[in-house]
């Protein structure tokens, strides 16, 4: 941001999202931000208007800070339809964890998506552990090493790839001899102790204080993730109430600030005492704490069937979705309250719709639900019984199955699929696997299917040889439509890269002379990925651009993509500047070829030439359009939800699935949608409304 300051490209304005506490984007900006940024105690309507008029004109960075950190249930939902008005101007950067932009996939789609990638296993791996004891331990590293390589040891294996993770795993091995954890829950628990050892010289604990201390945690963080504020941000008075005064020297308040498990991190922005707020060392410590405190599942799920509103179902709230996970890798659980957890799981019942009865559905919105997070919890407790039948109807749900009596492969409605398709990387990965592995050798499946499989058992375990294999026998099929060979092609790419095999096939058709160009440029694209430098793909691409019958759009494409996979390449710049200059291009086409541009042209003069000249262009059409909702899944708020549900449940009917799936279709889908946002005893009622109308209650 200082980049965007030192050259006057605007006012960088950062916001904790957190600090929100029910309020949207636009009044935090004018009640709290603009108030303490000019040091007044009430904002006039001229200062107002001229900050308004900075968004208005393009001059704002909003920095909006751990969206995973606010009290709504769909964050990034939320926060996109408050980028409304003279906000909307301002260029937004948002961060957030990974499991809420993925539970909220498509809320801010028109965003470019960055992500912090995990390290590569084994290359940066072992290369970050052999860094780490570069300097002393060389021994102790290779031995870490040693022992994290071991085929048993794949669950801790994908953990350690996220980088906090690795370090605090390299600086625990570092200052103690013992093994390997098998679980999360177990890699957290030896950090935690090894807090307290590294703590020792300076702030001394018994083990009786350090007992005493961790469970005083689990109930603030207990509390604090049930909360409908923010779970992150705990106000002083809060933390009071659970660990004493923090002035009093050894209360557990006090303990917590000097061991770290708590910092101070800013003042309650809507207090007019300035009463002080902190936060765990960091969100997973307060998860894992959390899951300490939990003594049996009947916490996360105690069901009332005929009414709900006297349950628990935090089954259902996604911020207790890493604690439940947390609390089954614990070695201190008993393998039945795991395994009655699993079951209960999954034979849940929603008690909601005749729906189920329907083939390609066969169960309740919210049971779909709990068993997605069964399938997730077989991943930390492996010994379940019921592991391989939950990944098997996982990976049909996914991918649908085939039936003899209509001999053809049925699948089930997308939202399942979709639903399923988030759920399998996240199970357990031995026994994903050996399901799509089967999957895939059976004849019945269809292409496309096949297709899907192979691609997703090479995300779960990339280079997976039978993944590729199955791809490459798949784009040697000659009955194959261009459409599924472009895809497999694709996913070809996505899993194979430096695989002799899988390069030796995309170069094999490329060659293919009946071959169409968007088959063939995205053939030549995922060579280049797989195969840095490949000269074939290099030459089909500059092949493509050079035919005088080529359309426009196809050029810009086919330059685009060379420019990715051999950067600099002055053929792809070259059609890129003439395509801008041509004056009969259509607004579209123009605007991918200058954006296309500026991705692969960097420093390069002529480049930087035509794009100068295009802006400069009077007729040039205003990129700042509002991009109109496409459904009332995206449009819906919260609030609407319950008489959504009422009135669109009467359509999930056998009938209406039989003589109008459309109809039945987009009312699933709907519905789908406000289930994942939704507490399941808002949504049992507003199921049951008109039944309760009609009984006369």
């Amino acid at each position: 941001m200082k980049t965007a300051v030192n050259n006057n490209l605007g006012l960088p304005i950062w916001i904790s999202l957190a600090d929100l506490q029910g309020k949207s984007v636009e009044n935090y900006l004018l009640q709290d931000w603009l108030k303490n940024a000019l040091e007044v105690v009430r904002v006039t309507e001229e200062q107002e208007n001229a900050f308004a008029d900075l968004f208005k004109n393009n001059r704002v960075w909003l920095l909006l800070d751990a969206a995973d950190e606010m009290s709504s249930l769909q964050p990034l939902t939320e926060i996109s339809q408050q980028l409304t008005g003279w906000v909307k101007n301002a260029r937004v950067v948002l961060t957030c964890r990974v499991n809420v932009w993925e539970a909220n996939a498509g809320a801010l789609e028109n965003f470019e998506t960055y992500r912090l990638l995990n390290f590569e296993y084994p290359q940066q791996v072992q290369e970050f552990i052999r860094r780490w004891f570069h300097n002393k331990d060389a021994d102790k590293g290779e031995k870490l090493w040693q022992e994290l390589d071991k085929a048993e040891r794949q669950r801790i294996q994908d953990l350690v790839k996220n980088p906090l993770r690795l370090a605090l795993l390299c600086s625990t091995w570092q200052g103690s001899d013992r093994g390997l954890p098998e679980t999360k829950a177990g890699l957290y628990q030896q950090f935690v102790e090894e807090v307290y050892k590294w703590k020792e010289n300076r702030f001394p604990t018994t083990q009786e204080q350090q007992e005493e201390l961790n469970a005083a945690l689990g109930r603030l963080a207990k509390r604090a993730i049930d909360q409908e504020t923010s779970r992150f941000r705990l106000r002083h008075k809060f933390v009071r109430e659970k660990l004493g005064d923090p002035k009093q020297q050894n209360s557990l308040f006090w303990l917590a600030l000097k061991l770290g498990w708590l910092n101070e991190v800013g003042i309650a922005a809507e207090s007019t005492t300035k009463e002080k707020v902190y936060a765990f060392y960091h969100p997973t410590f307060e998860e894992y704490f959390a899951a300490l405190a939990v003594e049996n599942w009947d916490e996360f799920l105690n069901h009332v069937p005929d009414n709900p509103a006297l349950g628990v179902y935090r089954i259902f709230a996604p911020q207790w979705k890493e604690v439940i996970l947390l609390w089954l890798g614990r070695e201190d659980v008993g393998r039945e309250k795991k395994e009655e957890f699993i079951q209960a799981l999954v034979e849940f019942d929603d008690g909601c719709g005749e729906c189920r009865a329907i083939d390609r559905v066969r169960r309740g919105f919210y049971e779909f639900r709990a068993y997605f997070l069964a399938a997730a919890g077989v991943d930390e407790w492996k010994n379940s019984c019921n592991a391989d039948a939950i990944v098997a109807e996982i990976v049909k749900w996914d991918f649908g199955e085939f039936k003899v009596k209509q001999n053809k492969w049925i699948k089930f409605l997308r939202p399942i699929a979709e639903g399923a398709e988030t759920a399998l990387p996240q199970t357990n990965r031995i026994k994903a696997i050996a399901a799509l592995v089967e999957l895939i050798g059976k004849p019945q499946l269809d292409y496309d299917s096949r297709r899907q499989a192979a691609e997703s058992l090479g995300q779960i375990d990339r280079s997976n040889q039978k993944a590729i294999d199955a791809l490459v026998e798949l784009i040697g099929k000659p009955q194959l439509d261009d459409d599924t060979l472009c895809l497999a092609a694709e996913s070809l790419g996505e899993i194979g890269f430096g695989n002799q095999k899988a390069i030796d096939a995309l170069v094999e058709l490329i060659g293919k002379p009946q071959l169409d160009d968007s088959t063939r440029w995205q053939a030549a694209y995922r060579l280049g990925k797989i195969d840095p430098g490949n000269q074939k793909a290099i030459d089909a691409f500059v092949e493509l651009i050079g035919r005088p019958q080529q359309n426009d759009f196809t050029r810009t494409q086919a330059a685009k993509n060379l420019g990715k996979i051999d950067p600099g390449n002055q053929k792809a710049i070259d059609a890129l500047v003439e395509l801008i200059n041509k004056p009969e291009l259509d607004d579209d086409t123009q605007l991918l070829a200058a954006s296309s541009l500026g991705e692969i042209g960097s420093g390069n003069q002529k480049t930087i030439a035509a794009l100068v000249k295009l802006i400069g262009k009077p007729q040039l059409h205003d990129l700042n359009r509002i991009l109109a909702a496409s459904s009332l899944g995206q449009i819906i708020l919260e609030e609407q939800m319950p008489s959504v549900v009422t009135v669109l449940k009467d359509y999930l009917s056998p009938e209406t699935y039989e003589n109008d799936f459309k109809r039945f279709d987009n009312c699933y889908r709907v519905i789908w949608k406000c289930v994942q946002s939704m507490l399941y005893a808002a949504f049992y009622q507003a199921w049951h409304q008109q039944e309760k109308v009609k009984d006369g209650e």
